[in-house]
Formats: structure tokens, C-alpha cells, sequence
């Protein structure tokens, strides 16, 4: 009995720089027109829902956008819009909790008070918290996947560096989908084109030999090399899985050698 390797391909996509640039467009329109949505969402609300329904439907618009990008090119796509809102909400509700933990880490660790990273303490906090969970739909079918959240929380950082910046104002949330959208799109256009595939599993690689030598036509030969000029004719391993149509006449014409 012969065994052969078999990989199955979980993603197989190219993302050309064009649909980067896509990216970055539609990502910075979900963020920046999703900001003017949000804001008229939460306008009505209570003041205790303010910023979880402001933050959820920008995160829900933003998702969309990025929609528009990804649905031909990743499954995960299907639950993309989903998965953003949820980013979104977990990163308002640990805003404040999430950057206070930060602050005391580095300040327990230095001995000092460090005053620069306030604002961008939440950023990281709130970037780690959409990085996540978007982390969660990309890692099955993207090599690498972890540097989705390194890009995310670097844009969030970055965008919490000036003080009171926030993704409530037209202007920020178009600077924060600029820098968001060019971070991970970098991932994207790197690791997109990088199938991710599975761990080689071993099947049964029944591959009758040919009954006439395609080298040299000699015949029959039955084995795993022609005894007339020394050919491979049946490999013991193959990454390749034989046609179907070739793997039946080569069967057939064993069978009738």
C-alpha cells in the first residue's frame, strides 16, 4: 500500500494594491460618515447609552464599509459587520477600565508618573478590544493573523496621542479611518496573498502503474520503475493528487495489462 501527502488550501487570494486602496477609501468612509450616524443614534438616548450606542453604530458602519471590500475576498466577511459592531462595543466598555490598567502597569513598573500616555492608554485598550475579536474571523484563513491586532491597537494608539481626540468628530473619525485603514491594510495586502494551510494529512494514494513505459513504450512494466531505461513511473509520495479522468484510464489500462 502506498501513502501520499494531501494539503488542503483554507484560503486562496490574491489582494492587489488596488483593493488596498479600497481598503483604506472605504474604511475611512465607514469611519468618518459612520461618526455623523453615530451621533445622530445616540443623540436621543440616555446618558448612561450615549457612548455604547454611539460606539456600536459607528462600529456597525465602519463594518459595513469594510464589507463592501472583503465579501469577495475572505469568508469571514459573512460576519464581518457582526463581529465590528461587537469590536466596537468591547472597546467602549473597556475604554476606561482597559487604559486605567495600562497607566498603573507602566506606572508600577517605571516608579513614575507617565503623563504621556494618557489618551493613548485607552487607544491601546480599545485597539486591542476590535484587533480581538476581529482577530477571531481572520485567524482560520489568514497566515499570521496576529499582527491584525499589532496594526489595530498601533492606529489606535496613534490616533489617542493628541488630547481629546475621539471618533465622535467628522474630522478625527476621518484621521482615525486613514490610519486604521492603512495600518491593517498593510496585514491585509501582506497575509492575504499567503495562503493558510492545513497540516499534511496522509491518504491512500492507490496510483496504478501504466502498463507501457511512457518514456520508452516498453511493457508491461507493473512496477514502480520501467526495467528498460530505469523511468519513475509511480511515485511513492505526491503533494499532487491525481486528475480523476487520469487516475480511471490508468486503472483501466492496469487493469487490462
Amino acid at each position: 500500500m502506498e501513502f501520499g501527502l494531501s494539503t488542503t488550501t483554507i484560503a486562496k487570494t490574491r489582494l492587489t494594491s488596488s483593493m488596498g486602496m479600497q481598503w483604506v477609501l472605504f474604511t475611512t468612509l465607514g469611519c468618518s460618515l459612520g461618526s455623523l450616524i453615530a451621533n445622530a443614534a445616540a443623540r436621543p438616548m440616555p446618558d448612561d447609552l450615549t457612548h455604547i450606542v454611539g460606539w456600536t453604530v459607528n462600529g456597525i458602519c465602519v463594518g459595513a464599509a469594510q464589507w463592501v471590500v472583503l465579501r469577495h475576498q475572505l469568508r469571514a466577511a459573512r460576519w464581518w459587520v457582526l463581529g465590528s459592531a461587537v469590536s466596537w462595543l468591547l472597546g467602549t466598555v473597556l475604554f476606561v477600565p482597559g487604559g486605567t490598567f495600562l497607566y498603573f502597569v507602566v506606572a508600577l513598573l517605571t516608579g513614575r508618573n507617565p503623563q504621556f500616555l494618557s489618551g493613548p492608554d485607552n487607544g491601546v485598550a480599545v485597539g486591542l478590544s476590535i484587533g480581538f475579536v476581529q482577530w477571531l474571523l481572520l485567524r482560520r484563513e489568514l497566515t499570521s493573523a496576529g499582527w491584525w491586532v499589532v496594526a489595530t491597537a498601533l492606529a489606535w494608539t496613534l490616533f489617542y496621542i493628541p488630547p481629546g481626540a475621539g471618533p465622535a468628530s467628522f474630522n478625527a473619525a476621518t484621521v482615525l479611518g486613514i490610519l486604521s485603514g492603512s495600518l491593517t491594510g498593510i496585514v491585509l495586502v501582506w497575509r492575504i496573498g499567503k495562503p493558510r494551510l492545513s497540516m499534511p494529512t496522509v491518504v491512500e494514494a492507490d496510483r496504478p502503474a501504466p502498463s507501457i513505459c511512457p518514456q520508452c513504450g516498453s511493457g508491461p512494466t507493473g512496477s514502480f520503475f520501467c526495467k528498460n531505461c530505469g523511468a519513475t513511473l509511480r511515485p511513492i509520495t505526491s503533494l499532487v493528487p491525481p486528475d480523476a479522468s487520469d487516475f480511471s484510464t490508468r486503472r483501466s489500462a492496469f487493469r487490462s495489462g
